[in-house]
């Protein structure tokens, strides 16, 4: 790995470019965390009021959809990671 200031010096479009990269991957990612803790409040919500046997479709389609969203902030940590790492 190359020290970063070097890389800029010798090949500044490819290192702006991939700090852009960068900056674009961490904007998804903190959306991504928003929609989490939207998801995660309403489910908490939801959960107080109880239920009596069945999980509701609803609760049970936003729990899958809180696992992608941790899914998907896990690719972005792993591309945030080898975009500043190449």
């Amino acid at each position: 790995m190359t020290n970063p200031v070097i890389r800029l010096v010798e090949e500044p479009t490819a290192a702006l470019a991939d700090l852009g990269w960068a900056f674009v991957l961490l904007a998804a990612l903190l959306a991504t965390w928003w929609a989490l803790g939207r998801n995660i409040i309403y489910l908490t919500d939801r959960y107080q009021d109880g239920w009596m046997f069945l999980v509701p479709l609803q609760y049970a389609a936003r729990s899958v959809v809180l696992l992608l969203i941790i899914a998907v902030d896990l690719w972005l940590i792993a591309g945030i990671v080898h975009v500043l790492g190449a």
